[in-house]
C-alpha cells in the first residue's frame, strides 16, 4: 500500500448474505471508480468525493478475485 495515495490500492468489499456466508468482492481503485461514475451518472472531475455507494449487482463479477491482490494485477 502507497501511503502517498489519498485511496488504497484495492477494496475488498464483504457482503454477509442471510446464511451468514460471506462474499468477497475485490476491486481495485479505478474499477471501484468507475463503476461509481457509472452509478451516479456524473463526469470524473465532477466525482472527487470518494466511493458513497454501489450495490451487489455492481460488483457481482468481482467476487473471490483475490488474485489481484496476490498478483498484483
Amino acid at each position: 500500500y502507497d501511503t502517498t495515495k489519498a485511496h488504497p490500492d484495492y477494496w475488498v468489499i464483504v457482503y454477509i448474505d442471510k446464511d451468514e456466508i460471506s462474499h468477497y468482492h475485490i476491486l481495485t481503485h479505478a474499477e471501484l471508480g468507475k463503476i461509481q461514475i457509472e452509478r451516479n451518472h456524473c463526469r470524473p472531475e465532477d466525482c472527487l468525493n470518494g466511493v458513497d455507494n454501489v450495490g451487489l449487482n455492481n460488483i457481482a463479477e468481482h467476487e473471490n478475485l483475490w488474485d489481484k491482490i496476490v498478483n498484483r494485477t
